[in-house]
């Protein structure tokens, strides 16, 4: 295995150095490079030259503020903020650049970028992108994680390849100077590369991502938190296709070699099937540690019966540079039929997942989840119909590494059963709506050294009915909602009613809306009170505005009245 994982490697080098050598410099010469390519690629659609406009822009740009104050509490926002924002796309002979941005006072308070700028161009089956982006190459890989820096994407006939390079993090300086904790982060940068045969509905990639942080962008080393310059190296496979007419196979799989201190000695590679895989790409270090995940799924679909199969493991401590989160040490099993009957006047789905923690036994226990879902919906008419849903979650534990005691396992489970019914019907002009919801769940606990404070189930039904005048462009709904919670430490009530209106005028361009909500909990009340306007005029500007009133007696903030005012003043630009 070790010789093939470096051959490979050493075809993901060649590639890359040819392009990341280029990609590496500062980001001006990403963005020329790309514009350069669009540009010879638009000179060899002659034939749209004197057929259309060579040059067309269009997009919308925005701005909004938002006023706030309160009374009786301390401000949980700015008194005053404000954004800028907009999509904007230069079309030059048929080759398209699109272009966002974001821009707010806000940025001060954001240890990560919260101002951004970005463009994705794209000409046929070729997109670039520039700036701050977002690419996702796989669940285990490059998976949806902001980078400042250029990419590029295409599907050339069977071909299909991915390249980003740029940086996914920015310097962070430890500062205790102030009361407010800001967790410090070394620069990252890193890059990608995705190559595989096929489309978008049935694919073979193999990705390579390698990021790593630069030890020299603090100024000095943190001090109060255990933040370590790392570095990162991950190969993954990731492919779905139809086997036979109704049959796909899906499967993403995924090695990580993870350096929690690029700066630890070197040492030999111990880390099993993992580090067997990806041996040699990566120095291995004594801080090195070797995940693998795997998700695969086998589903068979026909228009009245379909079945799915999918198997999920993920390495305890799992991680990718390439994505903020990933849950792990887990590894489960889950079944998922539906079948249609009466003409699809009834249908049932149902899922069976089965799933446990503690794959390496590091864990004083094992936790195991049995997580039963059905779904029932039901609609013998038009007019009306009742969604029916039945979800549990049986949850044990078993002996890990160490004894467990019985006063300290946990047996649970958790029940939850709702019943939606829906109506609907016409009258003259009129569109009516009423929707009833029913909802009962429990909590039980098996465990008799611990049942008597963990117990509890609570009960919810809301009741909602709208009528819409269409000639009148008018549009009222009334709802109301009650919930029971009873527990070890009683019965708890929270009620509530609400009214809201929407009226269109002026030939639709100008739309009114209005609400009011009315809660009590306890000795507690709320009273919530909105209103707004937006005016489109000559189809290009919009000007809206929207306020909010929030008088409460209830919640953490206060035991008196207190008060918020909320108004949102906004304008857009399309053309």
């Amino acid at each position: 295995m070790g010789t093939i994982s470096r051959l490979i490697f050493e075809v993901f080098k060649v590639l890359l150095n040819s392009v990341f050598c280029l990609l590496g410099q500062r980001l001006w010469t990403v963005v020329s490079g790309i514009l350069v390519l669009t540009a010879s690629t638009s000179g060899q659609n002659l034939s749209t030259i004197g057929s259309s406009d060579p040059v067309r822009l269009g997009g919308s740009v925005s701005a909004r503020a938002v006023l706030y104050s309160a009374n009786e509490i301390r401000n949980r926002r700015e008194p005053f903020s404000w954004v800028l924002g907009g999509s904007l796309n230069l079309n030059v002979y048929d080759v398209d650049l699109p272009f966002s941005f974001t821009y707010s006072e806000q940025e001060r308070d954001f240890s990560q970028p919260f101002n951004q700028f970005g463009a994705s161009p794209s000409w046929q089956w070729l997109r670039g992108h520039v700036g701050y982006r977002a690419l996702t190459f796989s669940p285990y890989t490059l998976a949806g994680h902001q980078f400042l820096g250029g990419a590029v994407e295409g599907n050339p006939g069977l071909f299909r390849f991915g390249l980003m390079y740029g940086r996914l993090r920015r310097a962070v300086e430890e500062d205790t100077s102030t009361s407010r904790f800001v967790l410090p982060a070394y620069a990252r940068t890193g890059y990608a590369l995705r190559a595989g045969v096929g489309n978008s509905s049935s694919y073979v990639d193999l990705i390579l991502l390698k990021a790593k942080d630069d030890p020299s962008s603090l100024r000095r080393a943190p001090m109060h938190s255990l933040v370590l310059p790392g570095e990162n190296l991950v190969l993954g496979l990731s492919g779905t296709a139809e086997v036979v007419s109704g049959l796909r196979v899906t499967l993403d799989a995924a090695v990580s070699d993870y350096a929690r201190d690029q700066r630890a000695r070197e040492v030999e590679a111990d880390g099993g099937m993992a580090a067997g895989v990806i041996e040699g790409m990566q120095a291995s270090r004594s801080s090195t540690q070797y995940y693998g995940a795997v998700k695969a799924a086998v589903a068979w679909s026909r228009p009245r019966f379909g079945i799915t199969g999918t198997y999920h493991r993920v390495d305890p401590d799992y991680q990718s540079m390439g994505a903020y989160y990933m849950a792990n040490d887990l590894q489960s099993v889950a079944i998922a039929p539906r079948v249609v009957l009466l003409d699809g006047a009834l249908r049932i789905n149902g899922t069976v997942t089965y799933r446990h923690d503690n794959l390496q036994n590091k864990k004083r226990a094992t936790t195991h989840r049995l997580m039963p879902v059905v779904a029932l919906s039901i609609m013998p008419a038009p007019r009306w119909g009742v969604d029916v849903q039945y979800t549990d979650v049986f949850t044990s534990q078993t002996a890990g590494y160490a004894s467990l005691g019985d006063s300290t396992r946990i047996d649970q489970r958790n029940p939850m059963i709702s019943v939606m019914p829906r109506y609907t019907f016409t009258t003259g002009g009129a569109m009516h709506a009423v929707m009833l919801g029913a909802m009962h769940m429990r909590y039980v606990d098996n465990n008799p050294a611990t049942a008597r404070y963990a117990r509890s189930n609570s009960t919810n039904l809301n009741l909602g009915y709208t009528v819409t005048l269409s000639a009148q462009q008018l549009s009222l709904t009334a709802a109301g909602n009650t919930t029971r919670l009873e527990n070890a430490g009683g019965v708890y009530r929270n009620s509530g009613v609400s009214l809201t209106a929407s009226k269109s005028l002026l030939a639709q361009s100008l739309r009114l809306n209005a609400g009011a909500t009315y809660s009590f909990q306890g000795a507690g009340r709320t009273v919530t009170a909105s209103a707004g306007a937006s005016y489109a005029l000559r189809q290009r500007h919009n000007f809206s505005a929207q306020s909010t009133l929030v008088s409460s007696s209830a919640g953490y903030y206060a035991q008196d009245m207190y008060s918020e005012l909320t108004l949102v003043l906004g304008y857009a630009y399309t053309f």
